[in-house]
């Protein structure tokens, strides 16, 4: 995977990251799609609408499969934060990568979502929400880092 990381200051967190976005990412998706991988990383201080994170296809391969991504996750001081925002978007990418989803965001696994469903009861959502508090744990766990189990999953 080339992966370009933005917004992050400090060598050990850039560390933490990399390390997470290639655990995540090779839990998600087959060693051999996670090699031809470009993804742009970027923290910023606010995102629009207040959102947490992004991931949005920039390219396809000669087959027409998504394969390089623009993510970016809001830069919350909380490494926590962070790494659950990353573990919930690099879900995303594994739809994106599978053809799961399509950039239109309409269709799931070759079935029409009508417009009018709620992000929350959204297949994809329900999906990325559902792993991203399990990937992160195993990423700890993985690492020997310190995590807390808390009622709100990304706390500051």
């Amino acid at each position: 995977m080339d992966l370009e990381i933005t917004g992050i200051r400090t060598k050990r967190e850039r560390v933490i990251i990399e390390d997470a976005m290639n655990f995540y990412l090779y839990k998600l998706l087959p060693h051999r799609i996670v090699k031809t991988l470009v993804v742009d990383l970027a923290f910023r201080k606010k995102l629009d609408d207040d959102a947490d994170g992004y991931c949005m296809v920039t390219g396809y391969n000669t087959r027409n499969r998504a394969r390089e991504f623009e993510m970016e996750v809001q830069n919350n001081p909380s490494m926590r934060y962070k790494l659950m925002t990353l573990a919930h978007e690099c879900v995303h990418l594994k739809q994106y990568a599978l053809g799961e989803i399509d950039e239109k965001m309409n269709a799931w696994k070759g079935v029409r979502v009508s417009n009018s469903v709620d992000y929350w009861d959204s297949p994809w959502e329900i999906e990325a929400h559902g792993r991203e508090k399990g990937l992160y744990i195993r990423f700890c766990e993985a690492y020997g880092l310190k995590y807390a189990i808390t009622e709100k999953e990304r706390d500051s």
